[in-house]
């Protein structure tokens, strides 16, 4: 831009040095010369200088033009710089809120990382207290194996059940898993577990009867409408239910005793084999593991499959079945008695 400045202004020194000495060298040759030599030498003086001064006047337009252009080039150049700047402006309050958002995960991050480092510390001293117990059950299974040199020679050990009643130690069905127990059957298949028995071949726990009135008393009698709780039949407007009322002291732990099935007191609660069964006496045919036992009727769950206001009783005389009406209640000693029962695992 700067050198065609030069340019016309070196153009315009030389028409002015030409228009000055143009006079001078006409009037020496009009000296000199003739006249017509002298007019035509003016002339193209003048065509020359004519010439010159469009060319310069050219120049200027073009000086104006180029003018023009610097200026717009300028504002647009400007405009985009202005522009350029809003967008870094932007771009940089994009980045401030990327930057604010990373570090939040940043920090959400190493919040969890330290409660991922808390729980694990608390494992690792769950751990460590497991094994600690770990450590004392071995010590104390050591003293009581002391001089045992098998498995089966735990049998027989003295221990307390869960109660507190002393007992001691005996195998559980097929596993042979060792329980405490007061007391075992002859043939090795009904275990005293205190308030309980358990019949470890048909896996079930039947309830231990005491003497004392209440709940659980040996001479107890139902009606099986007082009994099962029905209030079906004959037994509308029944209010009593001792099935109902086992399950809801949870007996020995457990809230699913029922009324066993005929075949449950048949071949599990009742045994012909037992010491006096079907003599003159009242010795009920139960085994003698099952502590004190009622000599006579005992409901089972099962209705007559012909009419349901009958149900099926099992008599602990020679071990007999009959049937007798739900309603049926002989009086105090007399039956129909009553014994729970539940599966066990």
């Amino acid at each position: 831009m700067d050198s065609r400045r030069l340019v016309v202004a070196g153009m315009v020194l030389a028409l002015a040095l030409i228009v000055c000495v143009a006079p001078v060298s006409l009037r020496a040759q009009g000296q000199n010369g003739n006249s017509q030599g002298v007019a035509g030498s003016v002339a193209d003086l003048q065509k020359k200088a004519q010439a010159l001064t469009q060319q310069v006047t050219e120049l200027q337009a073009d000086l104006a033009q180029l003018k023009g252009n610097v200026a717009s080039g300028n504002a647009a150049l400007q405009a985009e710089i202005s522009t350029f700047g809003v967008q870094l402006v932007l771009l940089q309050a994009q980045l401030g809120t990327v930057t604010d958002g990373l570090q939040s995960q940043i920090s959400g991050l190493s919040a969890g990382m330290q409660g991922f480092q808390d729980l694990l510390n608390s494992f690792n001293a769950a751990l460590n207290g497991l094994q600690a117990r770990v450590l004392a059950l071995e010590e104390r299974v050591a003293t009581l194996g002391n001089g045992l040199t098998s498995y089966e020679q735990l049998a027989g050990l003295p221990c307390t059940t869960a109660n507190g009643t002393a007992g001691h130690v005996s195998f559980m069905g097929i596993f042979k898993s060792p329980i405490c127990a007061g007391a075992v059957s002859a043939n090795g298949r009904f275990i005293d577990l205190g308030l309980v028995i358990l019949d470890t071949q048909m896996h079930l726990m039947w309830e231990k009867k005491n003497q004392s009135p209440g709940l659980h008393f040996v001479n107890g009698v139902y009606s099986w409408c007082e009994a099962a709780g029905s209030t079906n039949g004959t037994c509308a407007g029944n209010t009593m239910n001792w099935i109902g009322q086992v399950n809801g002291e949870a007996f020995a732990g457990f809230s699913d005793w029922r009324l066993p099935t005929q075949s449950e007191m048949i071949n599990s609660f009742m045994d012909t084999a037992a010491p006096n069964c079907g003599g003159n006496g009242p010795f009920p045919c139960v085994q003698p593991i099952f502590g004190p036992a009622a000599f006579g009727l005992h409901w089972s769950s099962e209705n007559h499959q012909f009419d349901a206001n009958f149900s099926w009783m099992v008599n602990s005389f020679r071990v007999l079945t009959t049937v007798h009406p739900n309603t049926a209640n002989f009086g105090p000693g007399n039956g129909p008695f009553v014994r729970a029962v539940r599966n066990s695992p």
